[in-house]
């Protein structure tokens, strides 16, 4: 999420709001903002700072702003560049789900038939638009603040969207889930339920995809029971020559737990660069910093004028603009582009695709 993060909106809100750990310790355990996050912040600043922004320009929160920032910023904008005039980084609150529930959209625009709404990720971790919980929260609060509610919602289609430059995938850089209003009543009476529920006096724990990103993981006991089962997992005999069927049952569990023991471990992480920043020992580690890329941290006319003062030429030779920025100018040569094929790799079919193909109002 961008700016303020939400309350109760994280990437799976439906099963995040049934972790006490995510809620009650969120403010307990606070972890410090990673370089990843400081640069997805840095990105988002220059998306929603009004005027025109350049590489080696500082962003409020200290990071410099480089290509990818600046790229990731201009497709964000050239996403909503038709849309009329949308709201920018606007909180709304989303009561549909709980009181306490609210976020902040990257971007959205509505009327009484149409809601588009996008946000921008700047990170490398691929974010499926089917179904997301945080883009749905969002449309809901959206909609709370518009005053479209019952039968307004029957005529509403709602385009919910991801920008994500650094996320190669074969649906590109930019998609969208379309659906309506109605459709989205069954996710949000979930949502309402596991968020009063999360809240309520007898909240259950439940692990899932989304314990990685909660500040609390390091103290979450369910996490840690759930993580220890992959020692279990990988230990166990099996015969050499498994069936097609049980192989993939097998490697389900097997990615399941590394995925839960990743998430332990780099909470344990944070808790324990804390107590060695604090001046604890912690046995067997040490602190070590790593070199980041190096950057100008200077803008880049100041650079230029450098180097033309002393006879160096600092800018990059000059190269063609992308297959995907010259179609927006209007040219699109088929055999001049070309898209290479990944390797193959194995990819978990949760029916979602599927679903999206057949069940869905935009494909």
């Amino acid at each position: 999420m961008s700016g303020e993060h939400a309350r109760i909106a994280p990437s799976s809100l439906a099963r995040t709001v049934q972790c006490p750990a995510s809620l009650t310790m969120q403010e307990l355990y606070l972890e410090e903002e990673g370089p990843a996050a400081r640069e997805g912040t840095a990105a988002h600043w220059a998306f929603s700072e009004p005027g025109e922004h350049c590489v080696g320009e500082i962003a409020p929160n200290g990071v410099v702003l480089d290509e990818e920032m600046i790229e990731s910023a201009d497709l964000m904008r050239d996403t909503i560049a038709e849309w009329g005039a949308p709201f920018i980084e606007r909180r709304v609150s989303i009561p549909t789900v709980h009181a306490e529930c609210w976020g902040t959209p990257d971007a959205y625009d509505i009327t009484l038939t149409r809601l588009k709404l996008a946000d921008l990720k700047h990170g490398h971790g691929h974010v499926e638009v089917f179904e997301n919980w945080q883009l749905m929260a969002y449309a809901w609060g959206a909609m709370s603040a518009a005053g479209i509610n019952g039968l307004e919602e029957w005529a509403l289609r709602v385009d919910l969207t991801i920008v994500q430059p650094r996320s190669y995938h074969r649906d590109g850089p930019v998609r969208t889930w379309s659906t309506t209003g109605a459709d989205l009543r069954a996710y949000r009476n979930i949502a309402h339920t596991a968020a009063h529920e999360a809240l309520g006096p007898n909240p259950r724990a439940s692990v899932g995809p989304e314990c990685k990103h909660c500040t609390a993981r390091h103290a979450c006991a369910t996490l840690q029971s759930a993580s220890l089962d992959v020692v279990d997992v990988v230990g166990r005999a099996e015969p050499l020559d498994l069936p097609t069927a049980a192989a993939a049952s097998e490697k389900r569990r097997i990615d399941r737990a590394i995925d839960l023991a990743r998430a332990r471990s780099s909470g344990l992480e944070s808790q324990l660069l804390s107590a060695a920043r604090n001046g604890e020992s912690v046995p067997g580690y040490r602190i070590e910093h790593g070199q980041g890329r190096e950057k100008w941290g200077k803008d880049s006319r100041e650079v230029f004028a450098l180097g033309d003062l002393l006879g160096i030429e600092l800018r990059k030779p000059i190269e063609p603009v992308t297959p995907v920025q010259a179609r927006k100018l209007g040219l699109d040569v088929p055999g001049f582009a070309a898209r290479s094929v990944d390797e193959a790799k194995l990819v978990l079919d949760s029916g979602q695709r599927a679903a999206q193909i057949f069940g869905g109002i935009d494909k």
